[in-house]
């Protein structure tokens, strides 16, 4: 009997050494920003500031992670974009700190999310081709949801039958054109029937590979709260984990000056030089990839 269990492994083991590499994604979890005491960061000041027209400076800022690049405008009493949070409150009573709550109280995974309040800056693509976004997980922002249950002095009174509140993604190409978008509720209350109203608490998953290969995405939030300024419900969403499809074909890996393999393990963690089969690659960027060596 054992001898035909490792007969069986070995001839899977063998089948999979014949794939010239395994697909392995790029997540982007935002991870590597540092956060002040309160557990945010919305931007710095730096040297290419420009000022506001009101006396002020703004300052444009970026975090990059991945192949994939958030920014984000950041003055002493003003962002907007990317801000990246490890707060783990779901509440909101003030704009001082409770703007960057989530609803889900948590990361989807680490520590890390950002909160997205943008006004048309986008999360861009560094790669000069593009890539395809797998997707990203996205719950609500405490601040919005705050005001879909209970209502706030602009948006009015909690949420009834036939309000909604939607974010859509939308892709475009390295032209500048648009490539597509994505819609999906954060808050709906649309049906008659009350025990169908639904609002995201939790994270979920948005495909976004529809978009095709991008250069850039946005977001944009709408809301049945409307008034003659825009829309009344606070401009805020969560997301997390954004992932990208990457091959790990070895010469790729290994011909990137950038993210080159520093190290290689096979499946018990012990270093190897020149190993067949499955092997673990660190990279130089510090994440660690899967490949099939021949």
């Amino acid at each position: 009997m054992k001898k035909q269990i490792y007969t069986m492994m070995g001839a899977a083991l063998m089948a999979a050494m014949t794939l010239p590499a395994m697909a392995q994604n790029t997540i982007v979890s935002f991870e590597n920003q540092a956060l002040n005491e309160d557990g945010y960061w919305i931007g710095e000041e730096n040297e290419n500031g420009v000022s506001d027209g009101y006396g002020g400076m703004t300052y444009p800022c970026t975090y990059e992670e991945g192949g994939l690049r958030f920014n984000t405008s950041y003055s002493v009493f003003y962002w907007s974009g990317y801000a990246i949070s490890n707060r783990t409150e779901t509440t909101f009573e003030n704009m001082t700190l409770d703007q960057y709550n989530s609803a889900a109280g948590k990361a989807h995974s680490g520590n890390n999310y950002a909160i997205v309040f943008s006004y048309g800056q986008t999360m861009d693509v560094t790669a000069e081709s593009g890539s395809v976004i797998s997707g990203l997980y996205f719950t609500n922002a405490a601040y919005a949801l705050n005001s879909v249950l209970n209502g706030d002095p602009y948006s009015g009174d909690a949420f009834t039958t036939g309000d909604w509140f939607k974010m859509t993604v939308t892709g475009y190409g390295s032209n500048g054109e648009k490539t597509g978008e994505v819609e999906t509720y954060l808050a709906d209350y649309r049906s008659e029937n009350a025990a169908e109203h639904d609002y995201v608490k939790d994270w979920q998953w948005l495909d976004l590979s529809s978009l095709g290969t991008v250069k850039s995405i946005t977001f944009t939030l709408s809301s049945s709260r409307t008034g003659d300024f825009g829309m009344n419900t606070p401009n805020y969403v969560c997301i997390d984990d954004v992932t990208l499809p990457v091959s790990t074909s070895v010469n790729s890996l290994n011909n990137n000056s950038s993210n080159h393999v520093v190290k290689s393990y096979n499946l018990k963690g012990y270093g190897q030089q020149n190993g067949r089969g499955l092997t673990l690659q660190k990279m130089a960027d510090g994440s660690v990839r899967k490949v099939i060596l021949k």
